[in-house]
């Protein structure tokens, strides 16, 4: 680790790349909640592949580009002092540029991991096994394309039935997530005849307090 408080800050902006990544693969895919240990070796990971593949592109650049364009490197490693203090800040402007660039590769992985899972839910009816896919997910997805209709049976005998409109992505099984359902909304009270619709538009409901979910799928 890092002794000085600049080797901190250089370290921390390092990693930004491999941070990135996970932020855009998290956003829409179920997350598994990973020990720190898994999760820091990814992002270290990430970022190393991420920052080599911008360098090895910055080489390229420096190969094309006339070479007052891009920092020299060989007089940067022979003589690192003498070289910044004449050159800080085009050197500066381009170590910005290279992590700008690992930051966007790493973010175009991670987006099109999540993007690649969403044209599987949409174009097949069974999309491709995921290892972390919960039940609860499963029953959400099980039909791309059409209208989720959800009834949940709560704790309190309480029955509520509306569209499914969004819901907790988490690969773990437990109960801290949550269902969104969109109006019209129903509700049937423990010996109620019938179900009356509520005038929301929408509502939260907590996963602790549901005992039973059925799913209907509408196209």
């Amino acid at each position: 680790m890092p002794s000085t408080f600049i080797g901190l800050l250089i370290f921390i902006v390092l990693l930004s790349p491999g941070l990135t990544y996970s932020w855009a693969k998290e956003r829409s895919l179920p997350s598994l909640k990973l020990s720190v240990f898994r999760e820091t070796a990814t992002v270290a990971f990430v970022s190393t592949v991420s920052v080599t593949a911008a360098s090895v592109i910055f080489s390229i650049f420096h190969l094309v580009l006339p070479a007052t364009w891009t920092p020299n490197v060989g007089e940067m490693v022979r003589n690192p002092g003498d070289y910044l203090q004449s050159n800080y800040v085009s050197t500066f402007w381009w170590a910005i540029a290279v992590l700008l660039l690992a930051i966007i590769l790493a973010l175009t992985c991670g987006s099109w991991l999540a993007f690649r899972n969403f044209v599987n839910r949409m174009l097949f009816a069974k999309p491709n096994p995921d290892r972390f896919q919960t039940e609860w997910e499963a029953a959400f997805t099980r039909a791309p394309g059409s209208q989720v209709v959800l009834t949940l049976v709560l704790e309190d005998g309480r029955v509520v039935t509306g569209d499914l409109s969004s819901r907790t992505a988490a690969a773990d099984e437990t109960v801290d997530r949550e269902i969104t359902l969109d109006a019209p909304i129903f509700m049937q009270v423990p010996g109620a005849p019938e179900a009356v619709e509520i005038e929301v538009d929408c509502i939260v409901v907590s996963a602790r307090r549901i005992s039973a979910i059925m799913v209907n799928y509408v196209t």
